[in-house]
C-alpha cells in the first residue's frame, strides 16, 4: 500500500474531509489530493504539517501510517490513540492483546486481565471479573443460555461484534414486551461482568487499591479515563 493510500485511509477513519486536512496543514487542496493519489511524495516537513492537521504527534501519525491494518479494527485504533495521548502525561498504558477481540469493546466478551496503567511508582492492573447470566433469542426462539465467567466463544457463534451486540443487548430478565419490541432478537443479560482495578506501589509492592469500577461496560472508556483512575489511586 502506497503512503498516499495510507494517509487517505487514516483520514477516512477519523472522518475528516480532504478540505479540512489541507486547510489545517496549510497546503492547497489540489496538492493534498495529489498526495492521497500518490502522485506527489510528501517531504518530512509536509508529513509534520499533516500530523498536526490530524491532531497527532509526528510519531503517532507515522505509527498509524506504517501500520494501516490497525485502522481496520476500531477497538485497536481507539486503544492506540489513548496510549499515545497518555505518553504526554507520562503514563504508560499496556493492553493485553492476547484476549482483546476485534471490534468487541463490551466487558461481557472478556474474562481476566485486560491491561494496566503505569504512573510514577504506581501500577494499576485492570481485570474483568464476574459472572454472565444471559439468554439469547433469535426469531423469538431461545438459542443459548449463558452462565459463566467466560462466554465469548459461545457468544461469537451468533454475535460477531459490538455493533450486533448493541442492537441485541438488554440488561434485564427475560421480558416479553422487549422481545416483541425487538422483533424476537434480544440478548437478555440478568448478570454481567464488571471491572476490577488493583493498584500496587512499585517501591514496596504494597496493595493500595482494590475496587470495582461500577457503571461501566466499555473497556475503551476505562482506559480513556486513566487520569481520573490514577487520581483515585493516589488519593486512596
Amino acid at each position: 500500500m502506497l503512503i498516499g493510500d495510507k494517509i487517505k485511509k487514516l483520514r477516512m477513519k477519523k472522518e475528516y474531509t480532504r478540505e479540512y486536512i489541507s486547510s489545517r496543514a496549510n497546503i492547497s487542496n489540489e496538492y493534498y489530493g495529489r498526495i492521497e493519489r500518490s502522485q506527489s511524495n510528501p517531504s518530512v516537513d509536509i508529513l509534520e504539517c499533516l500530523s498536526k492537521a490530524f491532531d497527532m504527534k509526528i510519531e503517532e501519525f507515522m505509527f498509524f501510517i506504517n501500520n494501516p491494518d490497525i485502522l481496520d479494527d476500531d477497538l485497536q485504533f481507539r486503544m492506540y490513540e489513548i496510549i499515545y495521548k497518555a505518553f504526554d502525561d507520562k503514563i504508560n498504558i499496556y493492553v493485553n492483546n492476547d484476549i482483546i477481540r476485534k471490534n468487541c469493546n463490551n466487558s461481557i466478551w472478556y474474562n481476566g486481565y485486560i491491561g494496566s496503567i503505569h504512573m510514577d511508582e504506581y501500577q494499576i492492573k485492570i481485570y474483568i471479573v464476574g459472572n454472565i447470566k444471559a439468554s439469547l433469542y433469535l426469531d423469538y426462539e431461545k438459542i443459548i443460555e449463558l452462565n459463566g465467567t467466560s462466554v465469548s466463544d459461545e457468544l461469537s457463534t451468533y454475535i460477531k461484534d459490538d455493533k450486533e451486540l448493541n442492537n441485541l443487548i438488554e440488561y434485564d430478565f427475560i421480558n416479553e414486551e422487549k422481545l416483541n419490541e425487538k422483533a424476537g432478537n434480544v440478548l437478555f443479560v440478568s448478570e454481567s461482568n464488571w471491572f476490577q482495578a488493583t493498584a500496587i506501589n512499585n517501591n514496596n509492592e504494597d496493595l493500595i487499591y482494590d475496587e470495582m469500577i461500577l457503571d461501566q461496560s466499555d473497556i475503551i472508556e476505562v482506559f480513556k479515563n486513566y487520569k481520573s483512575l490514577c487520581k483515585t489511586v493516589i488519593d486512596a
